[in-house]
Formats: C-alpha cells, structure tokens, sequence
C-alpha cells in the first residue's frame, strides 16, 4: 500500500531549473543535445515608395526697365534766303 504526503514548498526554496537538470544528469547519465535544425532565411521586404516630387521652382523676379533715349540733336539752321534783285528801271 502506498501513502500519499502533500507538502507546500515556498517559491524561494524551489530548485532552479539549472539545479534540476545537474540533478538529473547525476542521477541518469545526462541526455545528449539534438542540435535544432537551421530555420528558413527571411523574406525580402517590400520596396520603399518613391519620393515626392519637387515644389516647382519661383517666377523669375521682372527685368528693370530700359534707359530712356537720347535727346535728338537740334536740326541744322536754315540757308539765309536770298535777297532779292532790284527791279530796274526803265
């Protein structure tokens, strides 16, 4: 016949984890690690979107306006008229 005990153990006084398998590995003969097998490379991401485009450039800033002309150059004088001839007499 079997007994049945119950008896609570505080978190604290708890064996780790680390503990437990030396524990094991003393008392079974360890077991072997089965090295995992190498997981599938990464799908490549998705390709960034394309930049805005450029504010269009500002208008140009309006020429200045053009020198005015010259004066002209006063007309050339008249020929003085020529005096005329006296009537002869008869």
């Amino acid at each position: 016949m079997q007994e049945v005990a119950k008896i609570t153990v505080a978190a604290g006084a708890m064996l780790k984890k680390d503990e437990v398998q030396k524990f094991l590995d003393a008392k079974c003969g360890g077991t072997p690690v089965v090295s995992g097998t190498a997981g599938t490379p990464g799908t490549a991401g998705t390709p960034g979107t394309a930049g805005t485009a450029g504010t269009p450039g500002t208008a140009g800033t309006p020429g200045t306006a053009g020198t005015p002309g010259t004066t002209g150059t006063a007309g050339t004088p008249g020929t003085p008229a020529t005096p005329a001839t006296p009537a002869k007499s008869l």
